[in-house]
Order: structure tokens, then C-alpha cells, then sequence
């Protein structure tokens, strides 16, 4: 007796000639098996779109490096000259490392997730888990102190105005 079939996927070996898996076995309205909830044809470029995007981020995903395996970086230096030299990549910066690097703008947005990606997203902006570390930024305006915020709702206090 051959083996009982649902969609693409065969009950026997689990194996088909179509890559793609089996969604559902629920039968379309003419009783023939389907890929989803909804008829074969109007749900491919659908089912395509999905398994792109799925193969795209799992691409992404294991390129990401963990932030939890980077060393700290906390060092401002300068040349010679007095230029601000940028911290090394692959580490994780302080707030004033952050604050130095997007206020001189050395770096485009995705040069600087390339660079430090547990500190800024893929738009070069702050990364919005990113916990505050290092000394706080401080900017006296008027003979006023006030903690720089950046990208909007992330406050430059440091590590001891963090809670």
C-alpha cells in the first residue's frame, strides 16, 4: 500500500521533492490537501515571502556576535595632534566613549554596528537594552549640568545614576 500522503510531505519518509515543509494537513475547499489555511495558489508568494525572511533573519542572527562575551572599553585616547582616537571594535563602550563617537560622527550608523554592535543597532543608534556603563556624560550649558540624551530616550547618566 503506498503511503498516505499530506501536502507536500510524505508520512512515511517525512520527504518530498519540494524543500518547503507542510504547513497544515486541513484540506482546501475542493478537498484536495494544502499548504495552509488558504488555497494553494493565492498562498505561495506568501509561503515564499515567509521562507525568505526566515532564511534572512536566521542569516542574521548567527552573524550577531554575543555582547555578553565583549570585553569593556573605558579608555579615551588622542593622538599626537590631540584627535580623538576611536576605541578598538568589538568591545563594549562606555557612555563616553558613545557620547564621543556620535557627537564627532566618525562613523555612519551601520559602520558603527559593524564596529561596536552590543552599543548601537544597525541605524547607528543606541542600542534600547543597552545598560549605562562607564562615568556619565556631563554638559554644563549656562553653568547648568545636564546628562545628554541620546536618539531620543537614552540618557548618558553612567553606571551609578543607572538605578
Amino acid at each position: 500500500m503506498p503511503p498516505k500522503r499530506f501536502g507536500r510531505a510524505t508520512m512515511a519518509t517525512g520527504r518530498s521533492s519540494d524543500p518547503r515543509p507542510t504547513m497544515s494537513s486541513r484540506p482546501a475547499d475542493n478537498g484536495t490537501p494544502s499548504d495552509g489555511f488558504c488555497k494553494p495558489p493565492s498562498c505561495l508568494p506568501a509561503a515564499e515571502h515567509l521562507a525568505n525572511m526566515n532564511r534572512q533573519c536566521q542569516w542574521i542572527l548567527n552573524s550577531v556576535r554575543p555582547a555578553g562575551t565583549m570585553t569593556y572599553c573605558d579608555t579615551v585616547t588622542y593622538d599626537k595632534d590631540g584627535y580623538f582616537m576611536p576605541p578598538p571594535a568589538d568591545v563594549r563602550l562606555s557612555d563616553r566613549l558613545v557620547f564621543l563617537i556620535v557627537a564627532k560622527n566618525m562613523y555612519p550608523g551601520k559602520q558603527r554596528n559593524a564596529r561596536w554592535p552590543a552599543d548601537f543597532n544597525t541605524d547607528g543608534d543606541s542600542v534600547p537594552d543597552r545598560w549605562p556603563m562607564g562615568g556619565a556624560v556631563v554638559m554644563w550649558i549656562h553653568g547648568l549640568p545636564f546628562a545628554p540624551i541620546f536618539s531620543g530616550y537614552y540618557v548618558l547618566a553612567g553606571a551609578k545614576l543607572r538605578h
